[in-house]
């Protein structure tokens, strides 16, 4: 038995999200910082000592807020790039 797979249509098309806030090189190097496994407090940390601002220019960087532009969408893609 063969199975039938629906047609792509909009609604089977992945949502492209916001743009991007972030500069990508601070993406970069939350990522980097992640995989030298560091914590997303202890990155906040770093991030806050230089100091970079946050995505919506607000300060200062949280553990939260590193956990969740990681999980956008555009640091998933940076991070896909970087192997």
């Amino acid at each position: 038995m063969a199975f039938v797979t629906a047609p792509e249509s909009a609604a089977n098309r992945p949502k492209p999200g916001r743009p991007p806030v972030c500069k990508p090189e601070v993406v970069i190097d939350v990522i980097d910082m992640r995989r030298k496994g560091l914590s997303h407090m202890q990155i906040a940390i770093a991030l806050n000592a230089r100091p970079v601002p946050t995505p919506m220019k607000k300060s200062p960087w949280s553990k939260e807020g590193v956990a969740r532009l990681l999980r956008t969408q555009h640091a998933q893609a940076i991070a896909r790039s970087m192997g």
